[in-house]
Parts: structure tokens; C-alpha cells; sequence
């Protein structure tokens, strides 16, 4: 019980976009707790700060992927693919299942999203599935900074403003919303550097 108050307690951290270090140290005191702990070591595998760290935690969650519930599986499965593999179609497919699944799954949607923008650099395809996990969700930082962070990518400038200017105000903390902005300025075709 006591490595679940700390695991769901690191999701409410990353929800709200907060501090990773302190994300990350619950996540490491939850699989202290439990070794077993498959969805903590899943979440550790997106969230440690070295290459190695994050297969070590993917790979543990990936050899207890049988004590999950299907969904937490198929999640696991598919980070497991996409980041110590890099076999990007096995992870698309996990997705699309929990998509069939529920189709309000914002951590299918966003982690599709993930694929298509950072892996593939198919950004109309990942900004579709961001802008759906985030009209499910518009409650967690990640959803308005990932739509934000495409659309400057899409060359949409002024929509990404107004994402940005909402999550500068709805997510005064998180860390990553000012690196968008300076992102934003740098890519408009009239920025000029002094």
C-alpha cells in the first residue's frame, strides 16, 4: 500500500507538471518498497534522467508485465518496444488495442502521440492524437504542452501562443513550458538573434 500512496502520488506530480526530481524519487522509494512494482518501474523507464536508468526500470517492468491488468500491459509492452527496442510498429499496435479498448485512453493517445512527433517526425499525425488526449484531459500539463510543442513544430504560431499562454497560467510550475516559449520564439520566420 505504502509503494502505491507513492506511485499515485508521482502521477499527481507529473500531472500538474511538476518537479521531476521529486517525480522521480517517489517512483525509486515505490520500487524500493516493491521490487515488483511493474507500473512504477514502467513510469521510472519515461522519467530517469540517464539512457541506462530507463531501460534498467523498462526492462524490470517488462519481465513482470504478467502481474498487470491488460491495459497496464499493454502499456508497459509498448514503452518497453518504443524505448529499449526502438521497434516503433509492436508499440503503435499496443496502443491502437487500448485505443479499441477505450477510446478516452489519454495515456494511448499521448503516448501515440510521442511516437509520431519525436520518433517518426510525423507531426500532423501526432498533433491529432495530442489534440485528442487533451480535449479527454485538459487537466494534465503534458496533454496542453505536447499540442503546444507540435503546432510550433506545424508552423501554427499563433495557436501554439494561445496553448502556451494557457499553460503558462493553468501550470505556473512546470518546467518545460518555459523552454516551449523560448521554442516559439525561435522558430517564427521574423525572430532575430542579437
Amino acid at each position: 500500500l505504502e509503494a502505491l500512496e507513492k506511485y499515485s502520488e508521482a502521477i499527481a506530480v507529473f500531472d500538474r507538471g511538476g518537479d521531476n526530481d521529486l517525480m522521480n524519487t517517489l517512483l525509486e522509494e515505490s520500487v524500493a518498497i516493491d521490487p515488483g512494482f511493474a507500473m512504477a518501474w514502467r513510469k521510472l523507464g519515461l522519467t530517469r534522467d540517464t539512457r541506462g536508468g530507463r531501460i534498467e526500470a523498462l526492462e524490470n517492468a517488462y519481465a513482470r508485465r504478467d502481474r498487470l491488468s491488460d491495459r497496464e500491459r499493454l502499456l508497459t509492452e509498448a514503452a518497453y518496444h518504443t524505448r529499449v527496442r526502438r521497434d516503433f510498429q509492436p508499440a503503435i499496435n499496443a496502443y491502437q488495442r487500448l485505443i479499441e479498448m477505450d477510446p478516452n485512453d489519454t495515456w494511448a493517445l499521448n503516448n501515440l502521440g510521442v511516437i509520431y512527433d519525436q520518433d517518426l517526425g510525423q507531426y500532423d499525425v501526432a498533433y491529432d492524437y495530442y489534440k485528442k488526449a487533451l480535449e479527454r484531459d485538459s487537466a494534465t500539463a503534458v496533454h496542453l504542452r505536447n499540442v503546444a510543442r507540435t503546432e510550433i513544430n506545424l508552423g501554427m504560431y499563433e495557436e501554439a501562443r494561445e496553448h502556451l499562454e494557457q499553460a503558462s497560467e493553468r501550470f505556473p510550475t512546470d518546467h518545460v513550458i518555459p523552454q516551449l516559449w523560448v521554442s516559439l520564439a525561435a522558430s517564427q520566420p521574423d525572430h532575430v538573434v542579437v
